[in-house]
């Protein structure tokens, strides 16, 4: 009987799951300054002890899966949180809160960006979460489609200069600086030595 039951709650959460906006298998090949692809999925994060089901939105098929964190630290400066899931402590969440966004100045959000690279999956995603911690991405969100836009524009605008840009390598060694410093001294020596030749 517990079965049935646990079988039941699975299929009816299935069935309630967001669906992609667009989806493609796998990604053929990966944008510079765009995304091939933007697809959504519940996640479970965990901020301040309080456990939150939201809407992560994914912008898929992108050249680097920094993007959304990229465009929120040019816009909004360093983040005020890092977030990391407990099976991999190098899948790195940043969290901003207290954000103004374009679409309405007298809201704040919570904003939660991430991404991942690998051979199965490239993407760059957002969850948006209002005052009160409540998710602004779900389907029927009237700022949905708004914030969607908001962070397409961002991703083609703010990785668009082919040079690598000041904004850039601040956030880079902001980003690798605080979570992997070793790395971060490799890739400055690097770029030194590159430099000097």
């Amino acid at each position: 009987m517990r079965y049935l039951y646990f079988l039941c709650i699975v299929c009816f959460l299935n069935s309630c799951a967001p669906k992609p906006i667009w989806y493609k298998k796998k990604c053929t090949k990966y944008l510079k300054n765009d995304f091939g692809a933007i697809t959504d999925q519940t996640v479970k994060f965990i901020i301040d002890g309080d456990s939150i089901l939201a809407t992560e939105v994914k912008f898929e098929c992108v050249y680097s899966a920094f993007y959304t964190q990229k465009v929120m630290y040019n816009h909004f400066g360093k983040w005020d949180k890092a977030l990391t899931p407990d099976s991999n402590e190098n899948d790195i969440a940043l969290v901003w809160y207290e954000i103004p966004l374009d679409i309405n100045k007298d809201q704040l959000y919570t904003i939660i960006a991430n991404g991942q690279e690998s051979s199965q999956k490239m993407y760059a995603s957002i969850v948006v979460l209002d005052e009160h911690g409540r998710d602004v991405l779900y389907s029927q969100s009237s700022n949905r489609d708004s914030i969607i836009d908001l962070f397409s524009k961002w991703i083609r605008e703010d990785n668009s200069v082919e040079t690598i840009s000041k904004t850039e390598i601040d956030f880079y060694e902001a980003y690798w600086g605080t979570f992997f410093p070793d790395r971060w001294k490799q890739i400055k020596a690097y770029r030194d030595s590159k430099n000097k030749n």
